[in-house]
């Protein structure tokens, strides 16, 4: 019966734990189903199907202890040109045409199901891809001031936080009672595809009580 006992001790592991709380000495057998191993046969399948739902117990157990939440996405593109400064290297001027993907995160749901409305979301990332969109990013202010190298890194960042002052004027221009969703968003992420095979991107956690601020 050692196989049994190790998808004892397999699922005993998995079991949700709070933090800080030691460890049991004993293993709970009270709380898994008890298997006999049989050497073949019926007795095998048996011993697979007893194995199969261990596995689904613990598993629930898992993943109705582990934090969840919702996200919508919606994707852009601009073209854009920028001179790199890489230490004691020559500046070089290159240009790139980014696919931009902007996530919004929340833990709930508006009473009509909806994290936020994804026709605003995909306004906002356009007004933002606006600001870059057949333009030189050296004439920028926002890169210049200090100076930057407008990595995909940087233009994530600068997406971001654009994206976050668009729902904050939201705010302002819907007034708090119709725009109450906004205090269910946790995190906004952005990310920037300068290639099929190459990306980077940024993220923002939103904290509590941020968009209650005029």
């Amino acid at each position: 019966q050692a196989w049994p006992r190790a998808m004892r001790r397999l699922a005993f592991a998995t079991l949700p734990r709070l933090p800080g709380a030691a460890r049991p000495r004993r293993t709970p057998w009270a709380t898994l189903p008890s298997v006999a191993l049989a050497p073949g046969g019926p007795g095998r399948q048996r011993n697979l199907d007893a194995a199969q739902n261990l596995f689904s117990l613990t598993s629930s157990r898992c993943f109705a202890s582990a934090p969840g939440g919702y996200f919508i996405g919606v994707t852009d593109r601009c073209m854009y040109s920028h001179t790199f400064h890489f230490a004691s290297a020559e500046p070089f001027t290159t240009g790139c045409t980014a696919v931009v993907e902007a996530k919004f995160y929340g833990n709930t749901l508006t009473p009509d199901d909806m994290l936020m409305d994804i026709s605003l979301a995909q306004g906002l990332l356009r007004s933002a891809m606006g600001r870059y969109d057949h333009k030189n990013l050296d004439t920028l202010r926002e890169f210049q001031e200090p100076r930057r190298n407008t990595t995909v890194e940087v233009v994530a960042q600068a997406v971001c936080k654009h994206l976050l002052h668009g729902l904050q004027d939201h705010r302002r221009a819907s007034g708090m009672s119709s725009s109450s969703w906004l205090s269910n968003l946790t995190k906004i992420e952005v990310s920037v595809k300068e290639s099929d095979v190459a990306c980077a991107g940024f993220f923002q956690d939103i904290p509590s009580g941020f968009f209650d601020v005029e």
